[in-house]
């Protein structure tokens, strides 16, 4: 893997790893430099965190519950990129969810 692919693969995993901590500050960290789009519109990582703090739940343990699970990606270095991931979560009421 190139040094590019590498620092992009060490940043899925980070991410997992934060968001799943429930450190949500830490995540939006990894992002200073990166827009996100959500529903058509272009975020910074304070609005990033913003729109976490408003639509993932927190429990007593200081986590979401979720377990982030990356496999395996394949990463190719071009101009322009994007990604997806799968985020399976599971809740004592709902049992496990998978989101896109």
């Amino acid at each position: 893997m190139s040094n590019s692919a590498t620092e992009i693969a060490n940043l899925l995993y980070r991410y997992a790893e934060l968001m799943d901590a429930g450190e949500l500050e830490a995540v939006a960290e990894l992002f200073q430099h990166a827009q996100m789009k959500s529903q058509g519109t272009l975020l910074n990582n304070t609005e990033m965190l913003a729109q976490w703090r408003r639509y993932i739940k927190i429990h007593a343990c200081g986590t979401p519950r979720t377990k982030h699970v990356i496999t395996n990606p394949i990463i190719e270095v071009i101009d322009s990129q994007f990604s997806y991931y799968d985020r399976h979560s599971d809740n004592n009421n709902f049992g496990l969810q998978k989101t896109r």
